[in-house]
């Protein structure tokens, strides 16, 4: 399963700029938005009114949440820079039957507060979000109900879980844990604070481990190839992936105005499905 990515939602309403962990929150009109996503708002407008709008930055991405009221009816939508919409508030009964079928299956004694449509990964996703005492956690179910992933609290891990990612991240070195489930199997995911991605069974082995590095952190030979590909300038991520006793190199580049995905395996061969 590829990694969810998190999106924050701000709740952040008024003229103040919030700055949290680095992200930087705050109210924009709708004449000050960027062109892109200005005509992609317009085109929503069937939805309802505008309402109050609010720009979230978060290191070199930009989102834009769009409040939009018909009625007594309100829904929010999350814009990306390119005006492109990655997160959709929808309500329980826009939920596909698959996604229904998981909750009543699966999360029985679960009350959601909040739905939301998630299309900014190429598997578009439903995130729900879940009351957890005096904060909120997200249930995210793949539309056609082939995973779904909790947000858990470290004291609801597993004691070979735990152990296992304070070995692998350092005590306390993580930002979220979830339990999740796919192909019928129950795994745990780490993120941890410097970039790396866990998937842990429950008996505390790791599956796979992702690790985000610089192109010095490549072995030689896979340095090499990526080397004779692209030049520094143009690599915007490379990601170490390790699974099953391998190791490969997920590159991400820029050339020519185009973005590029290279997996490069630890000895220099580029992995076929990945050529270009």
């Amino acid at each position: 399963m590829k990694k969810l990515k998190t999106l924050l939602l701000s709740a952040v309403i008024g003229a103040t700029v919030a700055i949290l962990n680095q992200v930087i929150a705050g109210p924009v009109a709708l004449i000050d938005l960027p062109d892109k996503v200005h005509e992609a708002v317009t085109v929503k407008s069937s939805m309802g009114l505008v309402g109050d709008i609010e720009r979230t930055v978060e290191g070199d991405e930009t989102n834009y949440e769009v409040g939009f009221k018909e009625g007594e009816v309100e829904r929010r939508l999350t814009f990306s820079s390119e005006g492109k919409v990655t997160w959709t508030q929808v309500f329980e009964a826009d939920l596909p039957a698959a996604v229904r079928q998981i909750l009543n299956a699966e999360f029985k004694d679960v009350k959601p507060v909040g739905f939301y449509r998630v299309t900014e990964d190429e598997e578009p996703y439903y995130d729900l979000e879940i009351p957890a005492g005096s904060s909120t956690n997200s249930l995210s179910v793949a539309e056609n109900g082939r995973w779904w992933s909790l947000e858990i609290e470290v004291a609801d891990v597993p004691a070979p879980v735990r152990a296992t990612i304070e070995r692998e991240l350092g005590l306390g070195n993580y930002d979220s844990i979830s339990k999740t489930k796919e192909d019928g199997k129950i795994f745990y995911e780490a993120e941890g604070t410097r970039g790396a991605h866990l998937d842990i069974a429950p008996d505390g082995k790791v599956i796979s481990r992702e690790d985000e590095v610089t192109l010095e952190q490549v072995t030689p030979a896979a340095r090499k190839t990526i080397s004779a590909r692209f030049n520094a300038t143009q690599i915007t991520s490379i990601t170490r992936h390790s699974e099953n006793n391998d190791v490969t190199f997920e590159v991400e580049a820029n050339q020519n105005g185009k973005t590029i995905n290279l997996t490069v395996g630890h000895g220099g061969r580029i992995r076929p499905q990945s050529a270009q």
